[in-house]
């Protein structure tokens, strides 16, 4: 494995998916999947965050916090049915990332969403 640019691990540091680059049983492509997904999920909730605290309407946040962890759950499913490269740890991996984002509801804005909730549509939507 080759050291890593300093652009690299800025980005990559609070990441919880960078310890899968260079494991053998996962591809390139699917770390950089995961990464990407891990990113994405987090600034749009970060986004969901914010228009509530200007909006101020707790069901529609839950709606939209619902899809995104449906939207973050279904990529791992894709790419574990093309991989088959999930097992406990990666599985435990992904819920932890999951529980990092979703904790900043939480913290954010306090006890809006039960968050609960959002752990239960992950549990419903994971295949892996």
């Amino acid at each position: 494995m080759q050291a890593r640019k300093p652009e690299w691990l800025a980005e990559n540091l609070d990441n919880p998916f960078r310890n899968w680059d260079g494991r053998e049983n996962i591809s390139s492509t699917n770390v950089k999947k995961a990464h990407t997904q891990y990113k994405n999920t987090r600034s749009k909730i970060l986004g969901m965050i914010s228009d509530f605290r200007d909006n101020k309407n707790s069901e529609q946040l839950l709606i939209e916090l619902l899809n995104e962890v449906s939207v973050f759950t279904e990529l791992f499913n894709k790419i574990n049915k093309r991989s088959d490269f999930i097992e406990t740890m990666e599985s435990e991996k992904i819920f932890e990332a999951l529980s990092s984002i979703v904790g900043l509801v939480n913290n954010e804005i306090g006890n809006i969403v039960d968050i609960k909730l959002l752990y239960d549509k992950f549990d419903e939507v994971r295949d892996f």
